[in-house]
């Protein structure tokens, strides 16, 4: 399956509630992969845990602005590629304007982003993406990698144009061989509070 080893979301509202995506393997979004037209998707009180992207996006591809994470556990998915600007987002991949509230990330693995990648993939017209009372905790990158808890693209402030926000939340314990074990940030604008 090249994406969307769960589930694949394609032009279409989707509220996925009260489940588990578990052990699965695809190219892109191990669990759940969003495509990036006319769709929104809501993901609460969901366990995603021990999917493999053999590109990017091992746990969640969020792909749209309006999406939203919310009360989920996100834990040991792993996004494996190895080729030059593969192997992002272990945990969850997220486009600019899409929200990660109150979810727990924890355990994944990543070349770029071991817990979360902030991607420059977006429309134009979207606000800033919310991280807010999270909890990033002990994910990693493969060696010479970067941002092992969170990293954002440096595309993100020329396709968003507007700054992403960090807000009561914690990101620690995170591993990173290159550079940013908890946050790698380059060229961007981030309101951390």
């Amino acid at each position: 399956n090249k994406k969307g080893g769960g589930i694949f979301v394609e032009r279409c509202t989707t509220l996925i509630v009260n489940s588990r995506i578990s052990e699965n393997t695809a190219m892109t979004g191990g669990g759940i992969s969003q495509m990036y037209v006319w769709n929104t998707l809501t993901i609460s009180n969901c366990t995603i845990d021990g999917n493999l992207a053999t590109f990017s996006s091992g746990g969640v591809a969020v792909s749209q602005p309006d999406s939203i994470v919310v009360n989920c556990v996100i834990s040991n998915n792993a996004a494996t590629g190895v080729a030059m600007w593969t192997g992002w987002g272990g945990g969850v991949d997220i486009a600019a304007g899409a929200k990660l509230i109150n979810s727990i990330i924890i355990g994944n693995r990543a070349k770029y982003g071991g817990g979360v990648m902030l991607n420059g993939n977006v429309y134009s017209g979207a606000a800033g993406s919310v991280i807010s009372n999270c909890q990033v905790i002990a994910n990693t990158v493969s060696s010479f990698g970067v941002g092992g808890g969170l990293y954002i693209d440096p595309l993100y402030t020329i396709s968003a144009g507007t700054p992403m926000m960090v807000v009561d939340s914690v990101i620690a314990y995170n591993v990173a061989d290159g550079s940013g074990a908890g946050i790698r940030e380059q060229q961007t604008g981030v309101d951390y509070a």
